[in-house]
């Protein structure tokens, strides 16, 4: 899966860069995925295909405001 993941996100970056910028390579972005930002690799992909699918308009995205480690604290608070 993140192996699916790189290439894609590689994918997008790439296609998203200016003109003058270099062009990442997946060994590159794959540097950049951790398990710690899986999630918001994700959600940043699903948003560029949202924001491609809309024609280029800014869509709002209520769950993805709240996301992050929340859900993480309150299990680490448990003892």
């Amino acid at each position: 899966m993140i192996k699916n993941i790189r290439w894609l996100f590689t994918l997008l970056l790439n296609e998203g860069r200016a003109d003058e910028e270099p062009e990442l390579t997946e060994q590159q972005v794959g540097k950049l995925i951790h398990v710690g930002n899986l999630n918001q690799i994700k959600g940043s992909i699903i948003n560029a295909f949202a924001y491609g699918a809309t024609g280029g308009e800014e869509t709002t995205d209520e769950a993805g405001a709240s996301e992050g480690n929340e859900g993480n604290m309150t299990s680490a608070q448990e003892n």
